[in-house]
């Protein structure tokens, strides 16, 4: 029985895995019997969409109704407008979410279809839906709620969102069992770039700090190249070429083929054909190095963070008080293996690098599949199971009326329904649903904390923060904070993510990622105190609440993330998305 799929949802590529008969993790071929599928997508018209390398080579034909590298955008917000980024093609506009939506119902729709004819499906069982998509280790609350909003516009269920070095690490733990280890997984993907440091004992992962970023990746190279074939051809032919934007596209796909070809061969052959004709020239591997040294040296200069943190963890000390010793005391003696992951790792300028300042020898851990193999372990263990006796608490705890609903709820691991209803249900039921498939420990990925004012004379905002980044997950902290007003009615928290590891933050460092609302059941005199709590358990879900100690009560307030779709929003997308054919 196959009980979900794991889902690499990637910048460039995306892949499907499910765990087989004998837990063995596999890679499902989509429709054109390749194990991923370019993460793009080609809007024929508005009901016929086309996703994948079919899709890929409509960048350079039809490039405004072609969607590539929409990962990048997920969860963020314009600069310039400050309101959630959308594209509009075809006279609709749609959200990043919606658009990686048509990538999920595609590699989801091939993947059952796959089972099904390897017969591990029956024609009348319906479809896999339950998945585990991963994301970068460093996405924050936004990100990773688009992500999840992603899934469910594609009609999935998303038990849960996991990050993509954790994903590696499982399925490097389940090909090592016994072993325990502590890697480093360096992961450059095509858009994006993760590292993650991570002990395996028995097998279960253990994440200690992760850094990285979602504007370093195989495009920035693509990137560089294409900067470099333009200043050739303008040296010749007195033209930039990329002022024609199919020429530029052309550029694009012949960059991404000539970093293929030099990854695999010491020099390239390499041809131009723009507005004032051809030219023709030969790039060597050294040449490329060079070119993209820059790019290399930030991957590196994020493992160096990434490094220091684990050094000072493990040593008990501030992270400004870790020493190069130090460093490479833990880099020698703690660290067993540096994993590469991800297609762009293969290039080989990345293990070149490694070896040279790291003195340890990469190991290539399946680049292109691992992360997709670790959601499938993770969703084969995303399932649980209660006894009769606990059906019966929960019967007892919500009543007879709402006893059929509220076990569904518990089932399917509805969180909004479980939190509801979380004050009188069996406290371990809770925490078992909290936890589905979380086979590891996480951390926070990034800071959070909340806006208050750092004196009573209101002469500035800044930022308190609770749980910071790299934080071992499940965490709780709680601080004081005091009414402003007579009378004051309730408090408004607003809440800030950032990358800052300090215990306050100035304003502009943070970025808001919502609020919560706490109202008191009576008006306040000023200068009272109130408990303010920020939580995050091991799934990375954020809640707030407050304690008021006068009068012993305890508030919660609703958290939503700013940016996130409204519940209109998502009903339309999900609509479009039943209504359009898939190829």
């Amino acid at each position: 029985m196959v009980k979900g799929l794991g889902i690499d949802l990637g910048t460039t590529f995306s892949c499907v895995a499910y765990i087989d008969e004998n837990q063995n993790p596999i890679v499902l071929k989509n429709a054109e019997g390749n194990a991923t599928t370019p993460s793009v997508v080609y809007f024929e018209s508005q009901e016929n969409i086309v996703v994948g390398e079919v899709a890929k080579q409509s960048l350079v034909s039809e490039p405004d109704n072609t969607v590539a590298f929409i990962k990048r955008d997920m969860g963020k917000i314009d600069d310039e407008t400050k309101a959630p980024i959308m594209r509009t093609i075809h006279g609709i506009s749609m959200s990043p979410q919606e658009i990686s939506a048509k990538i999920l119902t595609k590699i989801v729709k091939d993947a059952n279809a796959e089972l099904r004819k390897i017969g591990k499906l029956s024609d009348g069982n319906p479809d896999i839906k339950d998945v585990v998509i991963t994301c970068p280790a460093y996405f924050g609350m936004a990100e990773r709620e688009a992500t999840k909003a992603a899934g469910k516009i594609a009609g999935l269920n998303v038990m849960n969102i996991i990050p993509e070095p954790t994903a590696a690490a499982l399925n490097y733990a389940h090909v090592n069992k016994g072993k325990e280890q502590t890697v480093m997984v360096y992961d450059l993907g095509g858009g994006t770039f993760d590292v993650t440091i991570i002990e395996v004992h028995d097998g279960i992962p253990r994440v200690i700090c992760t850094d990285g970023s979602h504007t370093l990746g195989g495009k920035d190279w693509d990137d560089a190249l294409v900067q470099y074939f333009a200043e050739k051809y303008i040296e010749e032919k007195g033209e930039d070429p990329r002022e024609n934007l199919d020429i530029l596209q052309e550029l694009f796909l012949k960059a991404e083929q000539t970093k293929i070809t030099l990854s695999n061969r010491e020099s390239a052959p390499i041809m131009i054909i723009g507005d004032s004709g051809r030219i023709n020239f030969t790039m060597t591997r050294n040449e490329f190095d060079e070119k993209t040294k820059d790019l290399l040296e930030r991957s590196i200069s994020y493992t160096d963070k990434c490094l220091k943190i684990a050094a000072a963890k493990k040593y008990g000390k501030d992270i400004e008080a870790i020493t190069n010793e130090e460093i490479n005391k833990y880099l020698h003696e703690e660290l067993t293996d540096i994993l590469l992951v991800g297609g762009s790792s293969k290039m080989p300028q990345v293990s070149k690098l490694i070896q040279s300042k790291y003195g340890i020898k990469a190991k290539e851990a399946d680049l292109d599949e691992a992360v997709a193999k670790g959601a499938a372990i993770c969703a084969s263990n995303d399932y649980v199971e209660f006894s009769e006796e606990d059906w019966q608490l929960v019967k007892k705890s919500v009543g007879e009326q709402d006893y059929d609903f509220v076990k569904e709820a518990i089932q399917e691991g509805n969180e909004s329904i479980i939190k509801q209803y979380e004050d009188v249900l069996p406290r371990h039921m809770v925490q078992k649903q909290e936890s589905r498939g979380m086979i590891f420990t996480n951390v926070s990925p990034r800071t959070y904390g909340t806006a208050a004012y750092e004196s009573s004379s209101r002469d500035k905002l800044v930022i308190f923060n609770f749980i910071k980044r790299n934080d071992e997950l499940p965490q709780k902290q709680t601080l004081m904070f005091y009414t402003m007003d007579e009378g004051q009615v309730g408090v408004d928290i607003d809440v800030y993510e950032s990358f800052t590891m300090s215990a306050k933050a100035e304003l502009e460092e943070g970025n808001k990622i919502g609020s919560g609302i706490l109202e008191f059941p009576n008006s306040m005199p000023k200068g009272t105190p109130i408990e303010i709590t920020l939580r995050m358990n091991s799934a990375g879900l954020l809640e707030v609440s407050a304690f008021h100690k006068e009068t012993n009560s305890m508030y919660n307030g609703t958290f939503d993330v700013s940016n996130s779709l409204s519940t209109e929003e998502t009903k339309r997308a999900i609509e479009r998305n039943k209504h359009q054919s898939f190829n």
